[in-house]
């Protein structure tokens, strides 16, 4: 009996390649198109945490319906946020997360209050 190679039974991933693009104008354009400004997401980002601090569990698509940007604007969004302790999310139907704000975000807000205030 022979034992199979290592090589044999690790999942090597298939590699995807870049989109066909005409001109670089263009993969520029696309990649433009995807991009989240930094100067864009302290604003977003508090919009976030205030509309989750008002609701209850909305998942990735509630989210992104709610601040009017696309599902995956959403999740870098809520991926930063979590990352920051800001928000946390929990399993929903199916492949679906619901997102809550933490005591973290909370006190987020509560500073951004005062010093608007």
């Amino acid at each position: 009996m022979q034992l199979p190679s290592i090589s044999e039974t690790v999942w090597q991933p298939k590699r995807r390649g870049w989109p066909e693009f005409e001109d670089m104008d263009q993969l520029v354009d696309c990649l433009r198109e995807g991009l989240v400004r930094a100067t864009e997401r302290p604003e977003i980002e508090g919009r976030i945490l205030a509309f989750l601090n008002r609701s209850n569990g909305p998942t990735t698509a509630g989210v992104a319906a709610e601040m009017r940007i696309s599902p995956q604007a959403a999740e870098v969004h809520l991926a930063e946020l979590r990352n920051a302790n800001r928000v946390w999310s929990q399993p929903s139907h199916g492949s679906a997360v619901t997102w809550h704000i933490s005591l973290e975000g909370q006190h987020y807000l509560g500073e951004r209050a005062l010093l608007r205030g």
